[in-house]
C-alpha cells in the first residue's frame, strides 16, 4: 500500500491500492486512404493537418510556429519505421521536420527521451537523433546537402535490431530504391510510447509540408513492472489527480471499478483519462471531508 499526502484546505491523508498494469500498442499502419485520423488515433495540433488525395497535409495559419502530431507507438525492438515525406521548398535551419520514431511523452514541444529523424538543417542533410530531455545528441549524420533541393520527396527507413543496432536510410525519390544513410549501436532507451511529427515553419512555408505511407513493425519493450504513485493531489473537495511514473492503459484506468473508498465502499463517479497527459488519472468522488484519513 502507498501512502501519499495530498494537501487541501487542511491535509488529507490518502492510501490508493495500484490496479493499473503497464501501457501496451500494437504495430501500426498509416496511408490516410481513410480520410481521418482515427485509425490509428492522432493527437495533437490536429486543426493544422488536412487529408488531400490520400495524403496528411500541413495546412496552418501562415505565421512562423510549430505544429505536432503523435500517435501511440510502443515499437522498439527488432524494429522498423518507414515513411514518406515532401517539402514544397528547400529546407534551412528554420524550415524542418522532426519525426519522432520513439518518444516517452506525446509533448513534443518539451522534455523528451526518444529518438528521431531530421530532415533538413544546417547542412540540409537527414539525421538520426537521441534526445535526452532537452540534450539532442546526433548518433547518425546523413550524408550532406541530401536535401538540399528545391522540391523535396524523400523515403526514409529506420531499423533497429533487439541489441540496438541502428540503420537509417533514404530514398530521394520517394521510392523503396534505398541508400544507407549511416548505422550506429545505442541502446541508451529501449522502451517507446509515441510515434510523432514536429514541423518547424516560418509563415510562407506553413502548408507545405506533406506525409504518407507510415509503416512501423516490430515488438514494443516488455514491461514487467506496474506504474508506481508519484503523488496525488486534492484539486478541491471532491477531484483527485493521480500521477505515475510511466503511461497507464487507458482501458484500464478508466475503468469506475478499479478504485474503491473506504468509506462505504464507494467507487468513484468519474474517472476521466486524458490522452496527453497519459501519466495521470482524475477521480471525482462524493464530498470529503476535511482532516479525515481515507483509503482507495
Amino acid at each position: 500500500m502507498n501512502k501519499t499526502k495530498i494537501l487541501n484546505k487542511k491535509l488529507l491523508l490518502i492510501s490508493l491500492i495500484l490496479l493499473i498494469s503497464s501501457l501496451s500498442y500494437s504495430q501500426w499502419t498509416d496511408d490516410f486512404s481513410d480520410g481521418d485520423l482515427n485509425n490509428p488515433k492522432w493527437i495533437g495540433d490536429t486543426s493544422n493537418f488536412n487529408i488531400e488525395a490520400e495524403e496528411l497535409i500541413l495546412n496552418a495559419p501562415a505565421m512562423t510556429d510549430t505544429s505536432i502530431l503523435v500517435v501511440a507507438s510502443d515499437v522498439i525492438i527488432n524494429a522498423s519505421w518507414e515513411f514518406t515525406i515532401s517539402m514544397n521548398f528547400n529546407p534551412s535551419s528554420n524550415n524542418y521536420l522532426k519525426v519522432y520514431i520513439v518518444a516517452d511523452s506525446p509533448d513534443l514541444r518539451n522534455a523528451i527521451n526518444g529518438y528521431f529523424v531530421k530532415i533538413g538543417g544546417t547542412d540540409d542533410d537527414i539525421i538520426l537523433a537521441r534526445i535526452d530531455g532537452f540534450q539532442e545528441q546526433v548518433i547518425i549524420d546523413g550524408i550532406d546537402d541530401r536535401v538540399n533541393l528545391s522540391f523535396v520527396l524523400v523515403s526514409i527507413k529506420v531499423t533497429r535490431d533487439e541489441e540496438g543496432n541502428w540503420q537509417l536510410f533514404s530514398d530521394i525519390t520517394g521510392g523503396k530504391n534505398y541508400e544507407l544513410e549511416g548505422q550506429i549501436f545505442d541502446n541508451t532507451f529501449n522502451n517507446s510510447s509515441y510515434f510523432g511529427l514536429f514541423n518547424r515553419y516560418t509563415s510562407t512555408r506553413s502548408d507545405k509540408f506533406s506525409f504518407d505511407n507510415f509503416i512501423v513493425s516490430g515488438s514494443s519493450f516488455v514491461d514487467n513492472q506496474p506504474p508506481a504513485i508519484d503523488s496525488v493531489k486534492a484539486l478541491d473537495s471532491t477531484h483527485l489527480i493521480v500521477y505515475f511514473n510511466e503511461p497507464i492503459d487507458e482501458e484500464i484506468a478508466k475503468e469506475k471499478l478499479n478504485y474503491q473508498l473506504n468509506r462505504n465502499f464507494a467507487n468513484p463517479l468519474a474517472a476521466v483519462f486524458n490522452l496527453q497527459f497519459p501519466k495521470q488519472i482524475l477521480l471525482e468522488f462524493p464530498l470529503f471531508e476535511n482532516g479525515e484519513e481515507y483509503e482507495i
